[in-house]
């Protein structure tokens, strides 16, 4: 009997083992050789380098072809939502606290500072004061005391130019002096005034000066359509108003402006007329403040003084009058037709009240 070599050689398991792999050793030497092919054709591509230059087949220089622009960012297109808004809260107020008594109000009243004096001041400072006057017109506190009159007024408040100057009135009262020195002045001066102010109350007094005296005044403010040809031809004296009418009534264009339709009921004088020891020069025109006392009562808020102011003025009817003005709130504009400076006491009237002064000469 032949036996066969013993199965625990080396070599022979190994063999063994090799043989019992075959198909795992193929397959390992197939997908070796693959890698192997594959692998170095990547690499070898990857690591070549490119040529510096290169020409193209239409020579050396070729034109590039467009380039495609590159596509727009796209815009995005944001809503708002509508704010919200919130309705605001009703207050309900109860209707107790809308129920008030008149004692709950408190009542007072401001105190009325009185104005400084402006006597003995310069005639430099009153030509300044004049002049501020004119330039800025009425202050705050006149123009205030003008509103409380134009409430009361059923015209209501109204500007003119009368000489140059500003006046604003819903009521004007006009003092016009009928001495001789005015006489042809005076129907231009009605005229000026009543293309601004037609229903003026105008009043003729004989002279322009204010003194103190004791008792009631002879005089009469009367209207000028009432006065007969007979009055005015009566020889009462030359101390009288109808000698100082009669001289204004030569002149031609003063007697047409008296036979104007237009002052029928607007002109008016102060009328001295009796003859005796009361109707002195100096009475007959020192009382102008007898044509104040009337316009006031026929509540006038603005003034207007036409005269050369060559009379005497007592301080004591020029303060009796500026409280006047001041109470009521009536302004007062004075006009020196001369040209001259305006007395102190009158120019100081007139700046208290708001009002102004007008140096223009007239012929």
């Amino acid at each position: 009997m032949r036996l066969s070599p013993a199965p625990n050689d080396a070599l022979h398991r190994i063999l063994q083992r090799i043989s019992d792999s075959r198909f795992f050793t193929f397959s390992l030497c197939l997908h070796t050789i693959f890698v192997l092919i594959a692998g170095g054709t990547v690499l070898f591509h990857v690591t070549s380098t490119p040529p510096d230059f290169e020409a193209g087949a239409g020579g050396i220089l070729v034109e590039e072809p467009d380039q495609k622009k590159p596509p727009s960012e796209p815009t995005f297109t944001t809503t708002t939502d509508p704010q919200f808004m919130p309705a605001p809260p009703v207050m309900m107020i109860p209707l107790s606290v809308l129920v008030t008594s008149s004692q709950q109000v408190p009542t007072w009243k401001m105190p009325v500072l009185p104005k400084p004096s402006l006597r003995g001041i310069t005639d430099s400072m009153k030509d300044t004061l004049a002049a501020l006057g004119d330039r800025f017109g009425k202050p705050a506190a006149s123009s205030m005391g003008s509103a409380g009159a134009v409430m009361g007024s059923t015209g209501g408040a109204r500007s003119a130019m009368i000489f140059g100057k500003k006046i604003m009135a819903s009521r004007l009262g006009v003092i016009l002096d009928v001495s001789g020195s005015a006489h042809p002045r005076l129907a231009g001066a009605v005229t000026e005034i009543q293309n601004g102010f037609a229903d003026a109350t105008l009043i003729l007094y004989p002279g322009c000066g204010m003194v103190q005296f004791d008792g009631k005044p002879d005089c009469e403010i009367r209207k000028f359509s009432s006065i007969t040809p007979q009055e005015l031809a009566a020889n009462t004296g030359y101390f009288t108003t109808r000698a100082q009418l009669a001289k204004a009534l030569t002149i031609d264009t003063f007697q047409k402006m008296t036979a104007r339709p237009s002052v029928k009921d607007t002109l008016f004088v102060a009328w001295y007329g009796g003859v005796g020891k009361e109707n002195t020069g100096d009475r007959l025109i020192g009382q102008t403040q007898v044509a104040f006392d009337d316009l006031i009562k026929r509540g006038v808020d603005a003034i207007y003084w036409f005269s050369d102011f060559n009379d005497a003025v007592d301080p004591r009817v020029a303060d009796r009058l500026a409280a006047q003005l001041q109470s009521r709130h009536i302004v007062l504009h004075v006009h020196n037709f001369s040209g001259r400076p305006v007395n102190e006491e009158v120019t100081n009237l007139a700046i208290h009240s708001g009002g102004t002064v007008n140096l223009e000469k007239t012929y």
